[in-house]
């Protein structure tokens, strides 16, 4: 690359954020050429390809419609459960005060009856003391009675006579009973008292008990309540995550835009289907012009959407050594392969219309025809990639009809249904082999069937649904599809798929005019999108070359101009990221997405890049 200096971006701010709805859009465009297909697309007849863009929009308004009425139900029911918890929050705080204050009622209680208690001890040992007393007077006085007055009087420090002396004792006496008495009297009440308290404390710990178990329910009430929101506002997520991606498809999609893309796919896409029949690398490529000019062909690595299992990975890998469960493995997360019980019959839907009932096993799925029967010959080694697509292909049909419930096409919008041709025709004793031998075998997760997307070629990197579709599945992955050595399965070294890397489209080599022009329409910020057809395709709006320039001019924006040559950064990874461009003496860096999206609605002819990995060749 010759020496350069960086030029400064001054549209920088213009076009940071808008570039990327271009990304967006030529992704979400793909999305609907290709999604929900299995295999490589169908060549369709342009209005043909308009027509099902159409549906599929219609499509589209109809869920955004649907994702919207789901996401208002659970915003109502996520105000509802907040308002419940709020309530439930406010008994739960009632609940605790109430319960601290019977505690403190409760150990109030307590101590008054430890009080009453102590008391009523002191009681009953003076009662104690007291009787004890009377009946030392009672002796005494019973002792005097008998006894001589001398000895009494010898007897007696105050020298009281005997009659006075029994009367004192009879005083005595008679003050004692009436303390016993009072005493009495006193230790009942402290003992009513006492279990007036008791049954008082154990009232209120019987209703410290009841509120408890009500602070439990309510405190149960609040997590399930928790939970439920939680599980709203997953959904909500989810939801809103899907309604920004239709409604990017609804309002980013011009009519235009979708004509221009719908026609290129219809040509490009023309004898370009894995099949039956395996498509030779020279049929699909096209040298460059011999006339002494510089060209630049734009190169796409994979092809169509690589979700799920690349079948010329898948072939690689056979060759390699790795039998169908490894395969599939390697392509599919977390799945389990098993064996299920079967339909005895599948209804399919014919091109006509026709609807028709065919046994499952038996011919639905011997007359798949998404892969060569070929590729399992012992000289080509690929049995086990033959066992892997009847298993994805069982799998897909009865994801697909729900068990066997619903109908299935017979193109390549669902699965190529070919019938006894496929068996019957040449190396079609593979494919029955590969069948046969996986009966009833399907791939889940969590014990449910995927979608067992696959396409033809990866390109050496897959994608998972998130990436190519704006839905997520847990099973699909990005991977790099490549051996120990870094050899791609679907690359040279073993899958050798035509569509491993190639150029799209009937002029796929453009001269430096050419790439200068799309650069510059890279350059333009987003809102210029719909005057970027060229004016061949779009006579009212589409902008020249020269009307580009003066845009660019009009915005600040220095074009391209001389330029000298291109590079790719980030071509070895899932998608690349920059191209740049050397010019004059200096270069800058563009968005490769940008640049894939106002490729495929400015260039000429039939030409595309439709995966999001690509480089560059020059002759």
């Amino acid at each position: 690359m010759p020496k350069a200096k960086r030029k400064t971006q001054n549209y920088n701010s213009k076009l940071k954020g808008r570039s990327l709805i271009g990304v967006l859009l030529i992704s979400l465009i793909f999305a609907f050429l290709l999604s929900g297909r299995p295999g490589p697309l169908s060549a369709d007849q342009p209005d043909d390809q308009l027509q099902e863009t159409q549906r599929e929009i219609e499509q589209a308004k109809q869920q955004q419609a649907r994702i919207k009425e789901e996401l208002q139900e659970t915003e109502k029911l996520e105000k509802e459960l907040a308002g419940s918890i709020t309530y439930y929050e406010f008994q739960l705080s009632t609940a605790q005060q109430r319960l601290l204050d019977l505690n403190k009622q409760i150990a109030d209680k307590e101590r008054e009856i430890a009080l009453v208690e102590e008391e009523a001890a002191n009681k009953e040992q003076d009662l104690k003391e007291q009787r004890k007393r009377i009946f030392e007077q009672i002796r005494v006085l019973y002792k005097t009675s008998f006894a001589d007055p001398l000895e009494i009087y010898l007897l007696n420090s105050q020298k009281l006579d005997h009659l006075r002396l029994a009367v004192l004792h009879q005083a005595v006496i008679e003050n004692l009973r009436l303390k016993i008495y009072l005493l009495g009297d006193q230790i009942n009440q402290l003992n009513n008292q006492k279990q007036s308290l008791k049954t008082e404390a154990q009232t209120l710990k019987d209703d410290r008990d009841l509120l408890v178990k009500k602070k439990q329910q309510v405190q149960q009430s609040i997590n399930q309540a928790q939970t439920k929101v939680l599980a709203a506002k997953t959904a909500q997520k989810q939801l809103m995550q899907d309604l920004a991606g239709i409604n990017q498809k609804i309002q980013e999609l011009t009519r235009k835009e979708r004509q221009i893309l719908a026609a290129k796919a219809a040509a490009a896409l023309a004898s370009t289907t894995v099949g039956e029949i395996e498509i030779t690398r020279a049929a699909i490529e096209s040298p460059p012009p011999e006339d002494g000019n510089v060209y630049f062909s734009f190169w796409t690595y994979g092809y169509p959407h690589r979700v799920g299992m690349n079948q010329y990975g898948a072939y690689g890998r056979a060759k390699a050594g790795q039998d169908f469960v490894q395969i599939l493995k390697a392509y599919y997360k977390d799945i389990t392969i098993e064996k299920q019980e079967m339909p005895e019959k599948i209804t399919i839907t014919t091109a006509d219309g026709t609807v028709e009932e065919i046994p499952f096993e038996q011919d639905y799925l011997l007359g798949i025809a998404e892969m060569p029967s070929c590729w399992g010959s012992p000289a080509n080694k690929g049995l086990e990639a033959l066992k892997a697509q009847a298993v994805a292909a069982r799998t897909y049909a009865l994801k697909y009809t729900n068990g066997g419930k619903s109908p299935i096409c017979i193109d390549q919008k669902c699965q190529v249904y070919i019938g006894k041709s496929k068996i019957e025709g040449l190396c079609g004793q593979y494919w029955k082999e590969a069948v046969e031998e996986t009966a009833g075998m399907v791939i889940t997760h969590n014990h449910e069937l995927i979608s067992a997307w696959y396409a033809s070629t990866a390109g050496g990197f897959t994608l998972n649904s998130q990436d190519a579709w704006g839905t997520y599945t847990p099973y699909t992955q990005n991977i790099k599809d490549a051996d120990s050595q870094g050899h791609f399965f679907d690359g040279p070294a073993w899958g050798d798929s035509p569509w491993f890397h190639k150029a799209w489209g009937s002029q796929p080599w453009l001269s430096r005019s050419q790439v200068e022009d799309l650069l510059n329409a890279s350059l333009l910020p987003a809102g210029y999108d719909a005057h970027l057809p060229l004016p061949e395709t779009d006579p009212d709006e589409g902008f020249s070359a020269e009307e580009v320039l003066a845009t660019l001019q009009k915005e600040g924006i220095s074009p391209i101009v001389n330029l000298k040559s291109l590079e790719v950064i980030g071509a070895e990874t899932t998608s690349t990221l920059l191209i740049r461009a050397y010019y004059q003496d200096t270069y800058i860096d563009i968005d490769a997405q940008r640049f894939r999206f106002i490729y495929n609605l400015r260039s000429p002819a039939t030409n595309a890049i439709w995966t999001s990995r690509f480089d560059i060749k020059t002759n």
